[in-house]
């Protein structure tokens, strides 16, 4: 018999008839509070832009009107979202954005208000950059080794690996042999892009 058990913590509707893929959602502390509580972030195919602060559900309450901190209409359809050191000059966490054609760096901030009308949240769009080809995924980390902040690798739908270097763009190369786009991840350890081909093979680029 197992000591471990499930049960309803937290939860909540998000729109109606909204669809939502495995990288539009991610956990972090992006407004940098100094509690370190980590946000909920959660984008979707419509374009909106969702910001949870979830507290635990009291007996047959769903989501508190307070738990959303902020939602947005972005206007284009959200791939995926990461939070990281994206801007330059700063170690603060930023918000990244990929849509399509189009990768964004917001900044997330929140002013406290009096007990009537709660906590004020915004975001800030810091940059953007215009990509030249349609996107699909992204990954981030200390590419090289670097210190103090996080650059940018997306993957395009026919196989280029663009590296932005926070609001400058790095480089492109294109994957060899490539097919269809697998999924996209950054190894620290060996600092190396990890993606799975068309051909069924995990595949390391250094």
């Amino acid at each position: 018999m197992s000591l471990f058990k499930a049960r309803d913590w937290w939860s909540t509707v998000l729109g109606d008839k909204e669809e939502f893929d495995q990288g539009c959602l991610c956990l972090a502390n992006v407004d940098n509070s100094g509690n370190g509580q980590d946000k909920i972030i959660v984008g979707s195919f419509m374009g909106y832009l969702r910001i949870f602060s979830p507290h635990p559900a009291k007996t047959g309450d769903g989501a508190q009107a307070e738990d959303l901190l902020l939602e947005v209409d972005l206007r284009d359809p959200v791939l995926q979202v990461e939070v990281g050191k994206f801007v330059s000059g700063t170690e603060m966490l930023h918000l990244a954005v990929l849509h399509s054609r189009k990768l964004c760096v917001y900044s997330v901030s929140g002013t406290l208000g009096n007990v009537e009308h709660g906590n004020q949240y915004q975001m800030k769009l810091m940059y953007e950059h215009n990509l030249q080809r349609t996107a699909c995924n992204m990954t981030y980390g200390s590419f090289g080794g670097i210190k103090g902040r996080d650059l940018i690798c997306i993957q395009s739908m026919d196989g280029m690996l663009m590296v932005f270097e926070q609001e400058s763009y790095a480089f492109g190369r294109f994957l060899p042999g490539f097919l269809l786009p697998g999924p996209l991840a950054y190894s620290s350890r060996t600092d190396s892009f990890i993606t799975v081909s068309s051909c069924r093979q995990v595949e390391s680029y250094k």
